[in-house]
């Protein structure tokens, strides 16, 4: 015979202790992973190396109608860009580039200088 009133036996897992197990060993596994650090690997010079000559800066300026100045001297154009760049180009050190466009000159006159030191594979180049 069986009792239909009777109440029915509920079985739930407790899942609090659980999550208790669970939070300490995420922490556990957190403090125990190691730091990653970042290694850079840089060629120091030594005592006996002699100090390298020092390394010309050349200030491309380009004026808000596109005309392009070397060092100040003006050049007559892109033309004559690209042939002070590739006689920089042959230069040991290559000389550091520093491009100066006015606020106003046209985009299109930036990315062309940019280009041609690109071209020109002039490695330091700043646009302050």
């Amino acid at each position: 015979m069986s009792d239909d009133n009777a109440p029915e036996a509920v079985i739930e897992i407790n899942t609090t202790p659980l999550i208790d197990v669970l939070l300490v060993l995420l922490i556990m596994l957190i403090v125990t992973i190691p730091a990653h650090t970042h290694i850079v690997d840089l060629a120091l010079p030594t005592q006996g190396e002699t100090a390298t000559r020092p390394v010309a800066t050349v200030t491309i300026s380009i004026d808000d109608s596109g005309a392009i100045r070397w060092n100040g001297e003006q050049l007559d154009g892109a033309d004559a860009l690209d042939q002070r760049l590739a006689v920089a180009a042959t230069q040991m050190p290559k000389p550091d580039i520093v491009l100066r466009p006015h606020a106003k000159t046209a985009y299109r006159h930036v990315v062309a200088a940019m280009n041609a030191v690109r071209r020109h594979q002039i490695d330091s180049f700043t646009l302050p």
